[in-house]
């Protein structure tokens, strides 16, 4: 008898012996279970969430203006400012401190100025109370977020990023800055059993990426953006968005979108190199590999933790009205809804009732991005009820619209959005969403949300 009949054999004695003490058992009652007492099937995650303790709810407000080259200070900067303060406050601030030129020219004077304006905004919130989680700054795009430092989730670490999407996409006129707080969504405890808040390291925003795996790791994202401007420009503010999505390592998981190759693309002809191109095509080879084993150690020490992602800035969109007389009648009898849900281009777009070619997600609008629906590229984004008159644009300095010869339309440029990938698991409330027109140093309005959130485990989805 050759080997593996000897093999089949003995596997054959041993099924045989299970299925016949099994019998016996369910025959002397050791298997058999009452009728309607088995207990319902329940997935491990399941059971993890059901007994899973209620997550504390954190406070988080967020702040956008386009400061139009000034630096907000004095009682502008209180106005900017929560009152009673949250656990975690993100400012975006667009133009901030220059123009175009100054952009380009006073690179380091711009991020000394930008530091000791951090640091004002932190002694106006209390030194002792609240600590400098991020900041990133692209040229005139300024993005700070603080945190309280009794937090009540646990600090791991702070990711930063930026896009250009400026001319060429390589000047920071505009673009996004992007800041990806890492937290424990699992609460400490004493001795006792009772909760408590853990203190935020005030060094926290310089600390480089060496946490453990935490499996009740979650995270918040800010995005701050400035698209590009100009009203029959919508075509270009979604390739900027597109872009940002598509480029930061930190919104891989945000995009709806996958850059790749376009079903017309072309392969490029083969070109016959000389042998004195061999060495330096070597060199950029390995340094290719080197920086993809360092992107592989950074994913494996956070993994794609995919929390709430808030969007916000000068956005760009505007209203189509050609008519500026017209739309000031709606505005003077509050019928923001008409010029919102029918003539406002992002507002369209999110209620999923765009028409026009920009949305209809054709390869032609999105360049090399190849879309997979035809949907809005801004549709699966969420947005609080605006109540508030349109934010753009005002007379320097007054509460009165455009009265220049341009006669532009008063538009909702300064958004505020947010989303969450995890199906639910997260609990986001916006308690406000308002501008500030008391804030008149810009042509510009600032415009803020709260938010009230409960953060849940993100392991294993």
């Amino acid at each position: 008898m050759s080997c593996s009949t000897e093999n089949k054999a003995r596997k054959w004695q041993r099924r045989k012996e299970y299925l016949r003490r099994a019998h016996q058992h369910n025959h002397s009652g050791l298997l058999s279970e009452p009728k309607g007492t088995r207990a319902p099937a329940t997935s491990p995650k399941a059971c993890e969430i059901a007994h899973a303790p209620s997550q504390p709810c954190i406070k988080v407000h967020i702040c956008t203006f386009n400061s139009c080259g000034t630096v907000p200070c004095g009682d502008d900067l209180d106005r900017l400012l929560p009152t009673p303060r949250p656990d975690i406050l993100a400012i975006g601030l667009s133009e901030f401190g220059m123009s175009l030129e100054k952009t380009l020219i006073n690179k380091r004077t711009l991020r000394v100025l930008s530091r000791n304006w951090a640091a004002e905004v932190q002694q106006r919130l209390g030194a002792d109370q609240f600590t400098l989680a991020a900041s990133r700054q692209l040229q005139g795009l300024l993005l700070v977020v603080f945190a309280r430092v009794d937090l009540p989730y646990c600090p791991l670490a702070v990711k930063t990023d930026a896009v250009a999407t400026g001319a060429g996409n390589v000047v920071g006129n505009k673009g996004a800055v992007i800041v990806k707080l890492f937290l424990s969504a699992q609460q400490s405890a004493d001795s006792d059993g009772q909760q408590h808040s853990i203190k935020v390291d005030p060094n926290l925003h310089k600390r480089v990426s060496s946490t453990t795996k935490d499996p009740h790791q979650a995270s918040l994202t800010f995005v701050h953006c400035h698209l590009a401007a100009h009203p029959r420009n919508t075509k270009r503010r979604n390739q900027d968005y597109e872009r940002i999505l598509t480029t930061s390592r930190l919104l891989q998981h945000v995009s709806r979108h996958r850059p790749s190759k376009s079903r017309n693309h072309r392969p490029r002809p083969a070109r016959h190199h000389h042998h004195h191109t061999t060495k330096r095509r070597s060199r950029v080879g390995v340094f290719r590999r080197f920086q993809k084993l360092y992107r592989r150690r950074e994913k494996d020490t956070f993994r794609d933790t995919r929390g709430p992602v808030f969007l916000f800035g000068d956005l760009n969109f505007r209203v189509q009205c050609g008519n500026r007389a017209y739309c000031d009648r709606l505005l003077a009898m509050g019928r923001f809804d008409e010029l919102l849900h029918k003539r406002c281009q992002l507002t369209r777009q999110l209620l999923h009732n765009d028409d026009s070619d920009d949305s209809q997600g054709s390869k032609e609008s999105l360049g090399e991005i190849e879309t997979v629906s035809r949907a809005p590229p801004w549709s699966e984004w969420k947005e609080a009820p605006v109540f508030f008159p349109p934010t753009y644009k005002f007379d320097m300095g007054t509460s009165v619209y455009d009265t220049s010869d341009k006669q532009r339309i008063p538009s909702w440029t300064d958004r505020i959005l947010w989303r969450s990938d995890a199906d639910g698991l997260h609990q986001i409330n916006c308690q406000a969403y308002d501008s500030i027109p008391s804030v008149k140093s810009s042509d510009h309005r600032p415009v803020y949300a709260s938010f009230d959130i409960r953060l849940g485990s993100t392991d294993g989805i």
